[in-house]
């Protein structure tokens, strides 16, 4: 049996399309990243919200999206 491990590898996955994956993020944070980038900007209640198009690492559906790339570049692709 063979293992690899690439580095980052989650980070490259896509999220799939129909699929919305929204970080919340309030406080010092949101602030933080209001003042990183003035085209941000938080709601009323200080609260900023953040559409990702690549996954979150740490995030529960992660590792399901790398999975779904993976099995497809293997069977539809490379045709194992």
């Amino acid at each position: 049996m063979i293992a690899l491990d690439i580095k980052g590898i989650i980070l490259k996955a896509k999220v799939p399309e129909g699929l919305d994956l929204i970080v919340k993020m309030d406080g010092e944070l949101a602030e933080t990243f209001c003042e990183l980038n003035p085209m941000f900007k938080t709601n009323e209640g200080g609260t900023f919200y953040l559409k990702c198009v690549k996954a979150l690492c740490g995030h529960i559906e992660a590792v399901r999206f790398f999975y779904n790339e993976l099995n497809y570049l293997l069977t539809q692709r490379m045709n194992f």
